[in-house]
């Protein structure tokens, strides 16, 4: 029986359940009892983000 809510521990996994169409659970966030964002999920986005990010530092 499949399941809608799944576990994961790193950020990409979040991304890729979500597009994926799960609800993705960081194991972090269960610690703390936060909510799971995957926040964007377009990778052309977040790659462009995070290399800007990587350039500034």
């Amino acid at each position: 029986m499949p399941c809608q809510d799944v576990v994961v521990y790193c950020v990409s996994c979040i991304k890729s359940m979500a597009i994926g169409g799960k609800v993705p659970h960081h194991m972090a966030d269960l610690v703390l009892n936060e909510e799971t964002e995957p926040q964007e999920t377009r990778i052309d986005v977040y790659h462009d983000t995070l290399n800007k990010y990587i350039d500034e530092h």
